[in-house]
C-alpha cells in the first residue's frame, strides 16, 4: 500500500465529485487538520475512517487503498444474453 496513492485517488475523487477536502472531511466526521496532516504527512487513516472515505467517495475500499477495481468488466453482448434468455424463460411460465 502506498499512502501516496492513496491520497491522490482520494483528491482526485473529490476533485471528479466537486467538494472541497474540508466538506470530505467533515462528512466524513474526521477533523480537517487530522486529514490535512495525514494528507501532508503521507499516513493512511485507520481502516474505519478508510471506510468512511470511501463511502463518502462512493468507491470499493480496494480502489481507495490499492487503486484496484473490484468489479469484473461485463460486456454488453453478455447482458444482452442474459436478458434474452430471461425474456425466453419467462415466455415458457406462461
Amino acid at each position: 500500500m502506498n499512502a501516496k496513492s492513496f491520497w491522490n485517488r482520494t483528491k482526485a475523487l473529490i476533485k471528479n465529485k466537486k467538494v472541497t477536502q474540508e466538506i470530505s472531511a467533515k462528512t466524513c466526521g474526521i477533523p480537517i487538520n487530522t486529514w490535512r496532516g495525514w494528507g501532508s504527512k503521507n499516513i493512511v487513516p485507520g481502516v474505519e475512517d478508510c471506510i468512511k472515505i470511501a463511502r463518502f467517495l462512493n468507491v470499493s475500499l480496494d480502489f481507495l487503498i490499492l487503486g484496484k477495481e473490484n468489479n469484473l468488466p461485463v460486456k454488453i453482448e453478455e447482458i444482452q444474453d442474459l436478458l434474452e434468455r430471461a425474456k425466453n424463460k419467462i415466455n415458457t411460465l406462461k
